[in-house]
């Protein structure tokens, strides 16, 4: 029962569908969109996104479940900088695109701004032109130092090693969101990249561990009707405690397992398998381009659709229209990747699967 290639691009579709749920519905409404449906005083679209704040979880365990399986594999290293290398085509290709957009808008001041801020964007060290994309440094940091993070989760005992991964995300949440950094640059980087850490070491750990396969020999021993109340049941409780009793992202961590494996576990019909596949496949250019249709180049434009689904469904249908027009562009630098090394077996690489 443990992550096979299609599990891993459907929750990579899984991740980023709740990403852009959470940035646009991260607000109880005001003028931007009218919600229908409310439990308590708050809106369910705005309940749904606390949740959907597992996103970022989502694809670092995943990421660091992959690596952990791809450890010790011939060449496995050279391909996961060719799996990096993939990725940051996809993130310059973005980034060159819309950078032209913006000039033909009227808005190079703030995109691409001076030349040193887009050398910075460039080389992932500043996310300004579009906040969602402070994932890629994170994410190249992790890739780059995955040998000696993977050897420490293959070589310490679970005893020090799940106190360590704590103690990494306890103090990165804290210099993230509690202590001013007075733009330090380094404290600024440290926060979501020791968290990010933290999250891909709980994904290597449930591969090394089998974490999937000795839960799922609990799980099915339920019955699939009483499963089904359960799992009910914990998305219930995890919707409203996110919302109501521990709404800060530092327990992102703990529903984003319950989730995950949920999901996992679940018997999907085949479209709704070939649904999240499909979205996982294009999941890349959806992260990096999202936010310029709801915050940025193009603000507020899907919220008006007016109705928290039809906006969603409006922005998705936006991010992957362009998603398979930006994935026509980088084709010929993608094949000459594969063609020179193995990076493609890898199931898990992500953001791109």
């Amino acid at each position: 029962m443990e992550l096979s290639k299609k599990d891993s691009k459907m929750l990579q579709g899984l991740s980023v569908l709740a990403m852009v749920w959470l940035h646009l519905f991260n607000r109880e409404a005001g003028d931007l969109f009218t919600p229908l449906l409310f439990i308590g005083p708050k809106p369910l679209s705005f309940l749904i996104a606390q949740l959907a704040d597992f996103c970022v979880f989502g694809f670092a365990f995943v990421s660091g479940y992959g690596h952990m399986a791809q450890t010790g594999e011939k060449g496995w290293y050279r391909s996961r900088l060719k799996g990096l290398l993939s990725v940051l085509i996809s993130y310059w290709s973005v980034l060159a695109v819309f950078t032209v957009v913006s000039v033909i808008a009227g808005n190079a001041a703030s995109m691409p701004g001076d030349v040193w801020t887009f050398l910075k964007h460039v080389l992932t060290t500043d996310s300004s032109y579009n906040g969602a994309w402070w994932y890629m440094f994170a994410y190249a940091v992790i890739v780059l130092a995955s040998p000696l993070i993977l050897k420490a989760v293959e070589k310490w005992h679970p005893l020090l090693l799940i106190p360590a991964g704590g103690a990494l995300y306890i103090a990165a949440y804290a210099v993230r969101f509690w202590i001013p950094n007075g733009g330090n640059w380094f404290l600024t980087k440290f926060g979501p990249l020791g968290m990010t850490a933290a999250e891909y070491v709980i994904g290597a750990f449930f591969f090394k561990y089998r974490i999937f396969s000795k839960t799922y020999a609990v799980w099915e021993k339920i019955n699939r009707y009483l499963r089904a109340v359960i799992g009910a049941a914990l998305i219930a409780v995890l919707l409203i405690c996110r919302t109501y009793v521990v709404p800060a992202l530092f327990f992102a961590p703990v529903s984003g397992i319950v989730l995950i494996t949920l999901f996992h576990f679940w018997k999907k019909p085949n479209w709704i398998e070939k649904v999240f596949a499909f979205v996982g496949s294009q999941s890349t250019n959806v992260w990096l381009t999202h936010l310029f249709f709801c915050q940025f180049l193009f603000k507020n434009l899907v919220y008006l659709a007016k109705y928290p689904l039809l906006i969603y469904l409006f922005l998705i249908g936006i991010t992957l229209g362009i998603s398979m027009i930006l994935q026509f562009i980088e084709a010929p630098l993608q094949k000459l990747i594969k063609r020179k090394g193995t990076y493609e077996k890898n199931p898990h690489l992500l953001p791109r699967a």
